[in-house]
């Protein structure tokens, strides 16, 4: 989904499909909602650390949707300044309240990494050694290596 997300953008962008600035816009909002409305859907990541790229994903593609969203209502709007100054406020403290949720994360998954407290997504006693040495045992031997 990602991928084809990414396709469309480019084709839209490096392409003359859409002559129009606004054209061009309102796609890449209908785009940004499809994208958001598709991961919710299907949650594509790892559910370790308690779904946490899910989120971080999800928080991603919501700015990417309000970011455009706000610049729709700001051309949208054409000239009236209060319209614009709102939504201009608006737009830099959604992408700070991303930013700041973003390096909160980052520093905080550094923390741990130092503290050297354990992940609590890693689940030692749920792993058979002997079964895993089995099969890498198998597919050493399949490969001629034992």
């Amino acid at each position: 989904a990602k991928r084809g997300d990414l396709l469309l953008i480019y084709l839209i962008t490096y392409t003359q499909i859409l002559y129009d600035t606004r054209a061009k816009l309102i796609f890449f909002l209908a785009l940004a909602g499809c994208a958001w409305a598709m991961h919710n859907l299907y949650r594509p990541f790892d559910d370790r650390q308690n779904c946490i790229v899910d989120r971080m994903e999800a928080r991603g593609l919501q700015t990417r949707f309000f970011t455009l969203f706000l610049i729709m209502l700001m051309l949208a709007a054409n000239g009236g300044s209060v319209l614009c100054s709102v939504a201009a406020v608006v737009l830099v403290l959604v992408n700070m309240l991303f930013l700041m949720s973003m390096l909160l994360l980052i520093l905080g998954e550094m923390f741990e990494m130092c503290q050297g407290a354990p992940t609590p997504h890693v689940r030692t006693s749920a792993v058979n050694h002997e079964a895993v040495l089995k099969l890498v045992s198998f597919k050493l031997a399949h490969l001629g290596l034992l």
